[in-house]
């Protein structure tokens, strides 16, 4: 027989599934909803941390430029301008070299660090950064004009690690893990290494903003910009994306643990639903199953559908115990007489013997009933054996059972004692003989053979078989009597 699954089973399993699928992509969703939120506050903090270094940058630019401005260099002693120069540079410690230059560039005097002195080589004589060479790192030169209007004084930054420049833009990032690079408009890396090509100033449009991308590694990271120097220069800074992650790796977990107890309760309240769902139907369906109306009474449902179909049980079962108890009936009725037939006569035997209770058997045979069928027809025949049940009904007590066992005989059980049963027998003798039975049949006479159970037999089947010698000794003795087997010896049946 095939597996069929119960409906508790597939409601609980439903529950679980719905409640499983609601819960994972609840967490799911809230994942998908913070991994974007956080995406975008460091989308923002890039863009953030590149225009607040590239406005440091610019800012620290534009004030070498009004420092150098208002720098009144005496031209005329050479050891007070060198003096001058000096305190300058010691000023501004992010400088490697200060220097006054002619108008061909000359340098014609300098204050500068021990490495500083080798920058001013090329240095020229305007803004500009100028590429790593020769073994001198990228540098950075402002040009200020002198009052002399033939000289410039020029202030020298390397853009290098550990540089002035280096200590500046640590100094604005403070603990933020970031990559920098600062680009030119041609593409040429003036500090940090090279980003890659996508990163380039055309990439990025010269403008500010941020990027999130593919590292060469293949780990996402988030990429500020912004122009520095009146967009002559781009910081771009990078930054990976996993760290971020990580944390919301923790933040998931811990949502997880949190709403796991409620989405277990959950499912228990549904499972308790999925239960009180079920049971009445469950018992509804043993109960149709045993064929019980009892059992599918005693069902209470709580619900609509539940109830109906309750109904429709109900009804069935009463159509099919009234159908099962009707051919109960025919298979143990007499369709002629409306008495018992021989099926029914042994539960009744066995009744009264599992309770000990003595009876008495009357077996009854109608006197040339076959002379009866002969002269006046079959349909006669079966009208004076009609009014011979009845008859004999109303001789009986309500407590006395009487059966047709085939043609014309019958078989009372009397319950009690001999000498009740000797007169019931009598009675019957007495008023079937005076009754005129109907059809034109007229008078009518029956024998009878009476034996007791446990005293003449103490087996049902010897019972039965000594009232019926009884009965055959009645007709022996001449008919239309009652005989005792314990007053007879009777004959071969």
């Amino acid at each position: 027989m095939a597996f069929k699954p119960r409906l508790f089973g597939l409601l609980l399993a439903l529950a679980a599934i719905s409640v499983g699928v609601g819960f994972v992509n609840a967490l799911h969703a809230g994942y998908l909803v913070q991994r974007a939120q956080v995406i975008q506050n460091s989308l923002t903090s890039g863009q953030h941390y590149a225009e607040k270094l590239a406005q440091a940058i610019d800012l620290y630019l534009d004030a070498l430029h009004q420092q150098l401005a208002v720098m009144a260099l005496p031209l005329e002693d050479s050891a007070r301008r060198q003096a001058v120069l000096e305190r300058l540079r010691q000023q501004a410690d992010t400088l490697d070299a200060l220097a006054v230059v002619d108008a061909q560039g000359r340098v014609l005097q300098y204050a500068a660090t021990e490495a500083g002195a080798a920058l001013l080589q090329g240095s020229g004589e305007a803004d500009q950064v100028l590429p790593a060479q020769a073994g001198l790192p990228a540098r950075l030169v402002i040009a200020q004009a002198l009052a002399s209007g033939d000289e410039r004084l020029l202030a020298v930054m390397a853009l290098e690690r550990g540089s002035g420049l280096d200590r500046l833009i640590t100094g604005q990032l403070g603990a933020a893990a970031y990559s920098v690079h600062l680009v030119s408009d041609e593409g040429m890396a003036l500090y940090g290494a090279a980003p890659p090509a996508e990163l380039s100033w055309a990439r990025l449009s010269g403008g500010s903003g941020a990027v999130l991308r593919e590292s060469p590694s293949g780990a996402a990271e988030v990429v500020g910009h912004a122009p520095v120097g009146q967009g002559r220069w781009m910081v771009v800074l990078r930054q990976p994306l996993a760290p971020r992650l990580a944390s919301l790796s923790l933040v998931w977990r811990e949502s997880l643990a949190r709403a796991t107890p409620a989405a277990l309760f959950m499912l228990l309240l549904v499972g308790l639903l999925a239960y009180a769902i079920a049971r009445p139907l469950t018992r509804l369906a043993r109960a149709i199953d045993r064929g019980s109306e009892a059992g599918a009474r005693r069902t209470r449902p709580w619900y609509f559908e539940a109830d109906r179909l309750r109904s429709a049980a109900l009804a069935a079962l009463g159509k099919h115990q009234t159908e099962v108890q009707r051919l109960n009936t025919a298979s143990m009725t007499d369709p002629l007489t409306g008495l018992a037939n021989r099926r029914a006569l042994q539960p009744c035997l066995e009744a009264l013997a599992d309770r000990r209770q003595e009876f008495a058997l009357l077996a009854l045979d109608v006197d040339h009933f076959k002379q009866i069928n002969d002269r006046h027809g079959h349909p006669a025949g079966d009208a004076a054996l009609r009014a011979l049940a009845e008859t004999v009904g109303g001789c009986i007590r309500p407590q006395d059972r009487f059966f047709r066992i085939g043609g014309e005989e019958f078989l009372a059980v009397v319950p009690g004692d001999i000498q009740a049963a000797g007169q019931i027998a009598e009675r019957i003798r007495q008023a079937v003989a005076g009754q005129a039975m109907p059809a034109g049949v007229g008078s009518m006479t029956v024998s009878l053979g009476l034996a007791r159970w446990p005293a003449d037999a103490a087996d049902i089947p010897a019972v039965l078989a000594r009232a019926d010698q009884a009965l055959y000794a009645a007709k022996q003795g001449g008919r239309n009597r009652v005989v005792r087997w314990d007053e007879c010896k009777p004959g071969p049946a």
